[in-house]
């Protein structure tokens, strides 16, 4: 198991590795494109915050993916709360799939996960954009000062 201590810490995660928070994370406002675009790991929040993170970046195509994670299978994802989180790009006529923890997530256990998110676009932004076969509990998100759905398709 690998502790999470600092914003470069959130940075180092790997694919398939296993990661505790061990306090609360203040990103300061730093922009990311993503964390990680696969991961099938496992990340325990521990009840710890990670806040203040910009999730940005250039729209240029259809299904291209905004999220912390990109993608996601088999991994676990459970007791953290994501704080002021925003979402900035600019989308124009593309149609992105946007979800604020992933993008795709496929055999995923994801339980008391809770984000408040800033959508730049004024978007609804689902924790997870799509789906498939997850186990899902006691997940809230909260996008613009409005809550959102969890998974956009499921």
């Amino acid at each position: 198991m690998d502790y999470i201590l600092s914003f470069d810490d959130l940075m180092k995660i790997k694919r398939n590795g296993e990661y505790e928070l061990k306090n609360d994370i203040d990103c300061e406002n730093k922009k990311v494109s993503c964390i990680l675009s696969y991961f099938t790991g496992k990340l325990y929040g521990c009840g710890f915050k990670i806040k203040n993170l910009i999730i940005g970046d250039e729209i240029w195509g259809d299904e291209q993916t905004l999220a912390l994670f990109s993608s996601m299978n088999r991994a676990e994802i459970k007791d953290i709360t994501f704080e002021n989180i925003t979402m900035e790009y600019s989308r124009g006529s593309y149609k992105p799939r946007i979800g604020a923890l992933a993008g795709a997530c496929t055999d995923c256990k994801i339980t008391n996960v809770i984000m408040s998110v800033l959508n730049s676009s004024n978007n609804e932004t689902p924790l997870v954009y799509e789906a498939s076969n997850c186990e899902m509990q006691n997940n809230k998100i909260v996008c613009n000062g409005k809550e959102a759905p969890v998974a956009k398709y499921n």
